[in-house]
């Protein structure tokens, strides 16, 4: 069982032949599989104090096969702790930080903001305009909502800073949402690639894609485990209109795939470090666990089946395309001066 949850944390999906139970599932397991024989011995030390620089600490909603490895493992270079113990929300691999736990930065992070949203019923100051800049809540407010966390999901909430006011170590909530139909496409093509999804029981590599998309055990599209049409509903409150909600009123950035240069520019700046700290542009390091290679060109019957399955997280992605390109140029202040930055980092790297 140790072994099991280990590897869900560590970011692969549970083989199941039914994930109707998925969120059901999630709560159980929180956090994220990580094991529980570690967590006593983090309570010592939670909130050490150590002479250091103030930090960033960095919380990323990390959804599957959205360029997200690639921005994981960008934060995890600037945070001074195992990767696995930054993955694992601070709940694994931690024994050796000697100071304060510093970011959650893999899936599990999707089960905090999970949380949040089923516990509380977030508005729009501006309702009228909902991908406005002002819609995102105070610091403090979101400090509070984040922190407020109960029984297992509590466990995920260890590297939130204690002060609220954020004139010292300061939280950055952020995500990166890719079309929804790629998105899917990738997931199938990624598991036909693996040697972890095997037959008999993977499902990606006993049928086509447009079989896959097809696919309805309990009527629930998964792949893996991982609902694979609506993971930005799943876990932005269940529907799209508090999907949208979330999105504009908790997360400081908001990064698109397609996007990728403006979104690691952006983190750079946010996290006070030189365009040269990030992965050279178009290397291996920065299109981790890209599998594009292994794609078939889409056909029309496909992408039409694959459309329809993922509407409601379309629209979700659409908005944050929308709120992406508003909160940037808040950023940065102009267009220019975002584009001479994603320059300026395309040529130093």
């Amino acid at each position: 069982m140790l072994s099991r949850l280990l590897w869900f944390c560590l970011g692969a999906a549970f083989l199941s032949t039914s994930s109707a139970n998925f969120l059901q599932q999630q709560q159980q397991l929180l956090p994220g599989g990580c094991p529980t024989e570690y967590f006593s011995s983090l309570q010592s030390r939670i909130e050490q104090t150590t002479a250091r620089n103030t930090t960033v600490r960095p919380l990323l909603v990390k959804f599957h096969k959205v360029g997200g490895t690639t921005v994981m493992d960008t934060l995890n270079s600037y945070l001074d702790q195992d990767p696995e113990c930054s993955r694992c929300c601070g709940t694994f691999r931690c024994g050796e930080v000697k100071g304060p736990l510093l970011g959650c930065t893999g899936h599990v992070g999707r089960n905090l903001i999970s949380d949040l949203l089923r516990r509380n019923t977030l508005t729009l100051k501006n309702q009228e305009d909902p991908s406005d800049p002002a819609n995102l809540l105070p610091y403090s407010e979101r400090h509070a909502l984040l922190g407020s966390a109960e029984g297992e999901v509590e466990m995920l909430t260890r590297w939130i800073p204690k002060d609220s006011s954020g004139a010292g170590d300061k939280m950055l909530v952020l995500t990166v949402l890719r079309d929804p139909a790629e998105r899917v496409r990738s997931l199938y093509y990624f598991d036909r690639s693996q040697n972890f999804c095997k037959l008999p029981d993977c499902l990606a590599k006993k049928v086509s894609f447009l079989e896959w998309l097809q696919y309805k055990p309990d009527g629930v599209h998964t792949l893996s485990g991982v609902p694979s049409c609506c993971e930005y509903s799943d876990f932005l409150g269940h529907n799209v209109a508090s999907a949208k909600v979330a999105l504009s009123t908790l997360f400081d950035v908001v990064g698109i795939t397609e996007n990728m240069n403006e979104l690691l520019v952006t983190i750079a700046r946010r996290m006070g470090k030189a365009y040269t700290s990030l992965p050279a542009a178009h290397s291996a390091d920065s299109i981790r666990r890209d599998n594009s290679d292994n794609q078939e060109p889409w056909t029309e019957e496909e992408r039409k089946a694959a459309e329809k399955l993922v509407e409601g997280d379309m629209e979700i992605y659409n908005f944050a395309r929308e709120l992406s390109e508003r909160r940037m140029l808040h950023e940065w202040g102009s267009r220019e001066n975002l584009d001479a930055a994603v320059e300026e980092y395309i040529r130093n790297r």
